[in-house]
């Protein structure tokens, strides 16, 4: 069923968040902690952070924009929490890496907002897409959840994912998925045909209607959702992390030319779902599914965004990628390895 239009982001604990749809009217002291320091963690300097939380006018596409690029080249996609880590590197009777194991993701955004801003980690779509909206809707902003499949070459949409529209904003509302690993760094305007132009690395987003004669959908999926976020490559698969989270055995070459649009997933933007619905729930358990056809469980994934393209950690290489030339490797050759190379490039300690 589609996910319903009423409830809020925290459920249970209101004091961390507000109503599904709505901006917060105040910002008690707990979360003003918080609120400065998920600032800090994206970089924003402490006297854009004042000027942003003490704003008198109205939450506008600038600071929007400003907002999601420091997030997106801040906060790591990560699916380490789903993965078992062996200890590494023991001296003296002591591991210099404690193994560590599984703790899956939950929706309760308070466990990710102290995973993403205090423990300084990442985390997958469910994770990252949570705690922004809870720091756009502390910051004034009117922010719906909404749920998503992705659109994959073979076999029809899966879900997994959920994205976010940001309302109030002039006279359009517009996407903003910071959790989407290949994610768009620019809100896009949620109107038909209007072009978005990625203004770090030259991508070019859009949304169209869904045909639910495309795409191999379900009758279901055709009825669920109405349209279809697309894209348009300025260098090709060269500057995307896709390349790696499905394990090609070769970069590819730069392109020549702008790609034609790729579907990139299906949603509703009409949606406005509490973060505990069933469609949510179901999206995560996929996710974290044990199978071999599900990437998340077969494999440790961690990469971030940069200004010019992205780095990305495998199981056993770090690879860095500009203007989608590879211009730097070095193999991992164990765990030890593997953990000292997440603290260096992510800032990641498990």
């Amino acid at each position: 069923p589609p996910c319903p239009r009423v409830g809020g982001l925290m459920g249970s604990l209101p004091s961390l968040g507000c109503p599904a749809g709505r901006a917060a009217d105040s910002v008690d002291t707990a979360d003003l902690v918080v609120l400065y320091s998920y600032l800090d963690r994206i970089g924003i300097s402490p006297s854009q952070a004042k000027a942003l939380v003490e704003r008198k006018d109205p939450p506008n596409l600038s600071d929007l924009t400003t907002l999601l690029q420091h997030h997106t080249t801040s906060v790591p996609f990560e699916n380490l929490s789903q993965h078992e880590h062996p200890s590494s590197g023991e001296q003296k009777g002591k591991a210099e890496f404690p193994a560590c194991a599984p703790c899956n993701p939950s929706l309760r955004v308070h466990k990710t907002l102290k995973k993403i801003v205090f423990d300084r980690r990442g985390g997958f779509c469910w994770e990252i897409n949570f705690a922004f909206a809870w720091l756009l809707r502390k910051l004034g902003y009117t922010v719906r959840l909404g749920n998503s499949n992705v659109i994959k070459p073979e076999g029809g949409p899966v879900p997994g994912h959920l994205c976010m529209f940001v309302d109030g904003i002039g006279s359009a509302s517009y996407l903003v998925d910071p959790g989407f690993g290949d994610a768009p760094r620019n809100p896009v305007p949620i109107t038909y045909g209007a072009i978005v132009k990625d203004t770090m690395i030259g991508d070019q987003y859009s949304i169209k209607p869904n045909e639910p004669s495309e795409y191999n959908q379900s009758e279901a999926q055709g009825r669920r959702f109405n349209s279809v976020l697309t894209r348009s490559r300025l260098r090709g698969l060269s500057n995307s992390p896709m390349v790696d989270f499905v394990g090609m055995d070769m970069h590819p070459s730069v392109a020549a030319t702008m790609t034609p649009p790729e579907a990139i997933y299906l949603f509703n933007p009409a949606d406005d779902c509490k973060m505990d619905c069933e469609e949510f729930q179901l999206g995560l358990d996929s996710v974290l599914t044990k199978s071999e056809r599900n990437p998340f469980s077969q494999k440790r994934i961690c990469f971030l965004a940069t200004r010019t393209g992205y780095k990305f950690q495998g199981q056993n290489y770090f690879k860095l990628v500009e203007h989608g030339k590879e211009v730097h490797r070095v193999p991992l050759k164990d765990e030890s390895a593997y953990r000292e190379s997440l603290k260096t490039n992510f800032g990641i300690v498990l």
